[in-house]
């Protein structure tokens, strides 16, 4: 019998709908191979920073059920949940994949960065305090849905046979319904991403120095903008044949309502 690749699963950023999404990874990630789980979250389970897109979920208090909820569901190997210190004056960034119609926080964007950083902290210390060698190390987010396994298996193989550079591996919205994109890009490469632990150093040294509000006037996406800066480091994005709508979504806040059709055919008709 093969051996389980062992794998370090870092959640990071809010919590939003993680009750709904946690089985949904339970299901595809952590039931099918060694897996260790870290987390770094905010003391609220929602933003208050202002964004693209007004789908936000209920905010509320990370209290000590919600604590303990996480650790029933997850157990986390280390976990910290820290309150956001929001700036004085936060810059609104325009992005140009909008014509600059939507603005984003770099308040907000500098918090997504630093959640990672973190919690990649904590999976360096452990894994140092205890002597472990992980496989593979995937950064995710809390509200993130899976649909579908992830084959690290083959990931982990290919990657050590053909990567002879620093790379991460991203899902992909290259099958997202109604895009207005003239190409496949990059958005979505940060809710869920993966790479060695040592590549996963180099990526997260790098946004050490990323400060968004430098950023204001030559933003596509906040997505190209971190993949520019790893691309200058010499680490490469790509992208898994992992996609948005058929193995996973974003469950950000209330689900949509399902449409039911109700008919109604006389015996005569349906005969």
């Amino acid at each position: 019998m093969k051996k389980s690749p062992k794998i370090a699963v870092q959640f990071f950023g809010h919590l939003r709908t993680f009750e709904k999404c946690a089985h949904s990874v339970q299901k595809h990630i952590l039931s099918k191979y060694d897996c260790d789980v870290f987390m770094h979250t905010w003391s609220d389970t929602e933003h208050c920073t202002q964004t693209w897109h007004n789908a936000k979920s209920e905010i509320r208090s990370v209290n000590e059920d919600i604590i303990k909820k996480i650790e029933k569901i997850y157990n986390p190997k280390m976990e910290v949940v820290e309150k956001q210190i929001l700036p004085k004056n936060d810059k609104l960034i325009p992005c140009l994949q909008n014509n600059g119609e939507k603005n984003i926080s770099s308040a907000g964007m500098n918090f997504m960065l630093q959640s990672q950083i973190k919690v990649n902290e904590l999976r360096r210390q452990y894994a140092q305090k205890n002597h472990i060698n992980y496989d593979m190390v995937i950064m995710i987010r809390p509200d993130i849905y899976l649909k579908s396994d992830i084959d690290l298996i083959k990931i982990i193989a290919q990657s050590k046979k053909c990567i002879e550079y620093p790379a991460r591996f991203c899902v992909s919205n290259a099958l997202k319904k109604g895009s207005s994109n003239a190409f496949v890009t990059d958005i979505m490469s940060d809710v869920l991403y993966m790479a060695t632990p040592d590549n996963m150093d180099l990526i997260v040294n790098k946004f050490k120095i990323v400060k968004f509000e430098n950023f204001s006037n030559k933003m596509w996406t906040p997505e190209s903008l971190i993949t520019n800066i790893l691309a200058q480091g010499g680490i490469s994005t790509l992208a898994l044949f992992f996609f948005f709508n058929r193995d996973f979504e974003i469950i950000r806040g209330k689900e949509k309502r399902r449409r039911y059709i109700s008919l109604k055919i006389s015996p005569t008709k349906f005969k």
